[in-house]
């Protein structure tokens, strides 16, 4: 998932799509640089490392990280296709299962992990396959849905909500794999805004969802059932279309460096608040690639490493007020997703290329 959105990212860059914020709609909050708590700071303190002893089933740079009620955590993908890795509380590899394919107990491509009712783990592999697995790692089921899935909600009657770039909503497909129900997550489509797929979407402890915007950093607040409430969009400038601009407002945004960005995850706390997971691009390897194009010394897209491109920022949103509270946690190690409401997941290349990951715990200091 994360290098088909940095795809997104780098084709976007070369294409220089590049415009102002949109305007926001009537129940829209546009929410400007800065916090609403000047003094407070995100915290990152080092919990456990997971994948250093697991061998060929460690993780790689795409991996994912799920954690049940019982504190063992699940990796995938890894360095042996098909695989999920599981690791216990206390971080030490316990074993892997599911082998590649297509077939039942197989897996082929997997993008997303997610912790569903009952410590079922969910997991969404490529051709938009999801396969619901036990406690006890038996295949449940599997379900498929839109190729584009990207996040998905499982919800406690054994349904789940769907998300896709292609957006349109997201069906809410039942045990066969029927579509039941539809949630309308995605703002109506604009001339500025003509995406309006959804990335993810996480619940709020009130019942309450917030769906993350899939190539802007927009969230839409809604009820339970799907209608929506309000939209936070966050003044990052983001690219609004792939058209061509002109090199005289291609030259314009980079000189004046504004800051781009676009979710890449998010998770609740228990007090209702959200952390948002956002890759800003830097401006300065921005600069460099365009300077190499206009050059001529680049004449296809080339293979960026996204730590140069992406300098990724921590936010701890409050939803209710339409502000952020608190920015940091930016690391120079690619941080690949929000794990849940306490702990975030980092890349760690260790001396003799292994792959590590790294789990933080969140916190806001000065408040």
């Amino acid at each position: 998932m994360f290098r088909a959105a940095a795809a997104v990212v780098v084709g976007a860059v070369l294409l220089l799509a590049m415009g102002p914020a949109p305007a926001g709609a009537q129940d829209s909050l546009s929410v400007a640089p800065g916090r609403s708590c000047p003094a407070c700071r995100v915290t990152l303190t080092p919990t456990l490392a997971l994948g250093w002893d697991a061998g060929v089933h460690g993780p790689t740079t795409e991996s994912r990280v799920a954690r049940d009620s019982r504190g063992r955590y699940f990796v995938a993908p890894t360095y042996t296709p098909g695989t999920i890795s599981m690791y216990g509380p206390d971080g030490r590899f316990r074993g892997a299962f599911g082998t590649e394919g297509g077939g039942p107990g197989e897996f082929r491509g997997i993008q997303n992990l997610v912790v569903g009712p009952g410590d079922s783990l969910w997991v969404v592999s490529g051709g938009g396959r999801i396969t619901v697995v036990d406690p006890e790692q038996r295949i449940v089921r599997s379900v498929t849905a839109d190729q584009g899935a990207m996040g998905i909600l499982p919800r406690s009657d054994g349904t789940v909500a769907v998300m896709s770039m292609a957006g349109g909503g997201a069906p809410v497909l039942d045990a066969t794999g029927a579509e039941v129900d539809r949630l309308e997550l995605s703002t109506p489509p604009t001339d500025d805004n003509p995406t309006t797929g959804q990335s993810g979407v996480v619940a709020l402890p009130d019942g309450r969802l917030v769906a993350l915007h899939a190539t802007r950093y927009r969230l839409d607040v809604l009820d339970a059932d799907g209608s929506r409430l309000r939209t936070i969009d966050r003044q990052a400038y983001w690219f609004p279309s792939l058209e061509l601009a002109s090199e005289q407002e291609a030259m314009q945004h980079i000189q004046e460096a504004r800051t781009t960005a676009m979710t890449f995850g998010a998770a609740p706390t228990s007090a209702g608040e959200v952390w948002v997971l956002a890759q800003r691009v830097n401006m300065t390897s921005v600069r460099d690639l365009f300077a190499a194009f206009q050059s001529g010394a680049m004449t296809q897209e080339p293979v960026l490493d996204m730590n140069e491109l992406l300098d990724p920022v921590l936010e701890l949103v409050n939803v209710d007020a339409g502000q952020v509270v608190a920015t940091g946690g930016s690391t120079s190690r690619l941080l690949t997703s929000l794990m849940d409401g306490e702990h975030v997941v980092g890349v760690r290349e260790l001396e003799d290329g292994i792959i590590v990951l790294d789990l933080w715990r969140l916190g806001v200091r000065g408040r």
